[in-house]
């Protein structure tokens, strides 16, 4: 029989006494269990954005709060019961650089390579699909253009998401962790 962390095998135990039992129940171990999601991706990393995905993390927190919110299919989504916490964690490596290309930002689509990935995207299904493989290509051999490896869009990008956490934590009620993946 697996035992349960800081308990005896008696209160583990099914046959063990009303005693050992209350022990257990007089424990300082937490009482309430807090449902979150600790993986969110959205439109500001590159695979998620290249894969369609428009969400910003401030939608995906609005959702996790309950809100209805249209997905990046169009369809209105709401959770059934709000969640009490989440973690926005999109990628480091090039974050919000995808949704500046998708918004069509004047410095992305000034740049030969970035326009045509913009186009190929643009035009979705097998175009978007090629576009994502030669994007992430080009990012493991460190070929992207420069205009995607500017600092400034990760800044940016980070600092939105800070004040996006900031905005909706609400501390004792729901929390939005500042965070990223690497």
């Amino acid at each position: 029989m697996a035992l349960l962390a800081g308990c005896s095998q008696e209160a583990a135990d099914s046959t063990a006494s009303p005693s050992a039992a209350s022990d257990v129940a007089e424990t300082s171990f937490p009482q309430r269990a807090y449902w979150g999601d600790e993986h969110v991706h959205t439109g500001w990393s590159v695979d998620a954005g290249l894969s369609g995905t428009r969400l910003s993390p401030e939608d995906a927190v609005r959702f996790a709060q309950g809100e209805e919110i249209k997905s990046s299919t169009g369809v209105m989504m709401k959770l059934h019961k709000p969640l009490d916490w989440i973690a926005v964690t999109d990628h480091s490596d090039g974050m919000g650089t995808i949704s500046e290309l998708m918004a069509g930002n004047a410095e992305f689509l000034a740049d030969k390579q970035a326009k045509a990935w913009y186009d190929m995207v643009s035009q979705g299904d097998a175009q978007a699909t090629k576009a994502m493989r030669e994007i992430i290509l080009a990012q493991s051999e460190g070929r992207l253009p420069k205009v995607f490896m500017d600092s400034k869009w990760v800044a940016s990008a980070w600092e939105k998401n800070v004040d996006i956490m900031e905005k909706y934590n609400k501390p004792g009620a729901f929390t939005a962790f500042i965070s990223y993946e690497c």
